[in-house]
């Protein structure tokens, strides 16, 4: 498998949106790595390609709250499926989602 195999570059998501696509994206800038600016910049170049409107079908959430939610420190939870149903099934686009940290996480 080639990474273009899942990595998502392409910014012509015109037939995704025609559909009736949602679609949202996180990035914690204190994420190590790939930049955060890099998802703000495919967000810009989907806004370039597809045209406005993204908020209807494209929500980026780049948050200096948290950086890997896998971490030790700091939210440790994100309920995005909970945002996504609210936004298909009830057309509640969101805002915000809601992290948490779970005190006594394992991570295995």
């Amino acid at each position: 498998m080639k990474n273009a195999d899942y990595e998502a570059l392409s910014p012509d998501l015109k037939e995704f949106k025609a559909r009736g696509g949602k679609l949202i994206i996180y990035h914690g800038w204190n994420d190590p790595g790939p930049s955060p600016l890099n998802s703000i910049a495919y967000y810009d170049r989907v806004r370039k390609t597809v045209g406005e409107g993204q908020e209807n079908w494209f929500r980026p959430f780049p948050d200096a709250r948290y950086g890997p939610l896998q971490r030790r420190i700091g939210p440790d939870q994100a309920n995005f499926f909970g945002a996504m149903e609210r936004w298909v099934e009830a057309g509640a686009a969101p805002d915000r989602v809601t992290v948490s940290r779970v005190t006594e996480a394992r991570w295995t």
